[in-house]
């Protein structure tokens, strides 16, 4: 059975720094936008700084190298801190020299060829679909291997099974024991809390006819939806599976 672990605290480098260093591969489902760019720049400050190994990075995820080009496009949309990361020394020699974006389906197979040390970040951050599925079919059977969970696991999703301690998972119609280890960091997060919504609510000019909760495990909508109607005395509708709601 594989070992598991969770951080509650904020995500530094220095959360990734000890996955790396057991020198096996690492695995990351990331989502595409924010998350694996954020990630991205945790592992570069942490390999400049030499407090983890210097590895090969994939980034396997087309639309994800997509939004790194419009980063690099568009610095002027940055605030002055992300701006002087994008363009410090120190991120641009790790990605020269240990970062590959992938794009291809056969780059991304040639992977799984690699037998040394290396980091391995696809989506989707759930692993409900996209490449991490693929990689996974080729590593949660390794006790060598680790999965690095970097974001909030929904109820039914493969990633809420691995992270709760499942033996085994079926991937593509094959059941597979689950023999990596598998971590989770907490705090990486770029969806607002609650209060953030309700800042956000705070600042429509008039109610709206009704407010739509669709995000989120049903609880957490629901408790949402009543605290809303409690706060604010709007009309709050939380939406059943196949429910249709018509909009006039």
């Amino acid at each position: 059975m594989a070992t598991r672990s969770s951080a509650n605290v904020p995500a530094t480098s220095n959360r990734l720094m000890p996955f790396v260093n057991r020198l096996a591969k690492v695995l990351i489902p990331t989502f595409a936008i924010e998350r694996a760019q954020e990630v991205l720049i945790h592992l570069a400050e942490g390999m400049y700084a030499k407090q983890m190994p210097r590895v090969l990075v994939f980034l396997d995820s087309p639309m994800a190298v997509n939004v790194i080009d419009i980063y690099r496009k568009y610095p002027e949309y940055m605030d002055d801190e992300m701006r002087e990361t994008m363009e410090s020394q120190r991120l641009s020699y790790i990605a020269q020299n240990w970062l590959r974006l992938v794009r291809s389906k056969r780059e991304s197979q040639a992977i799984n060829n690699i037998r040394g040390t290396c980091v391995i970040m696809a989506g989707s951050g759930m692993c409900t679909g996209g490449r991490i599925k693929h990689h996974l079919v080729h590593n949660i059977g390794r006790p060598g291997s680790t999965v690095v969970f970097v974001g909030y696991q929904a109820e039914g999703t493969l990633g809420r099974q691995i992270v709760e301690g499942a033996d085994s998972v079926r991937i593509f119609g094959k059941t597979l024991p689950v023999q990596a280890r598998i971590e989770q960091i907490q705090g990486l997060s770029a969806h607002a809390g609650q209060s953030d919504l309700f800042e956000w609510l705070g600042h429509l000019k008039k109610p709206p006819r009704q407010l739509i909760v669709t995000h989120g495990d049903e609880k957490v909508a629901l408790a949402l939806a009543d605290e809303v109607r409690q706060r604010m005395r709007w009309k709050v509708a939380v939406p059943k599976y196949l429910e249709e709601i018509h909009l006039d």
